[in-house]
């Protein structure tokens, strides 16, 4: 069984090339200027999630602040070299 061509059955002589270019643009337009700005959030929910990221990105470098004074002394408490201390460090910095 053959499928019909598209389009046929239809008779698009009175139609212009010139009529259906201002449809298309008419409904681009007007579904453009209608669209309202869409969020799954509500604007508490938005300020939430921006509090709670900027705590987060404010913890960072105050963890970081009071682990660094602390090197000398992690050091000598647990019995291994600076070097190894700074590892820790910069795993910290890769992993956070």
């Amino acid at each position: 069984m053959a499928l019909p061509r598209p389009g046929a059955g239809i008779d698009t002589s009175q139609i212009s090339p010139q009529e259906i270019r201002l449809d298309v643009g008419d409904a681009q337009e007007i579904s453009h200027s209608q669209e309202a700005p869409y969020s799954v959030f509500t604007k508490p929910e938005k300020r939430w999630i921006i509090l709670l990221v900027a705590m987060a990105g404010f913890f960072s470098p105050l963890s970081a602040n009071i682990y660094f004074p602390a090197i000398n002394y992690l050091a000598r408490d647990l019995s291994v070299s600076l070097e190894l201390i700074n590892l820790t460090i910069t795993a910290y910095l890769v992993c956070q």
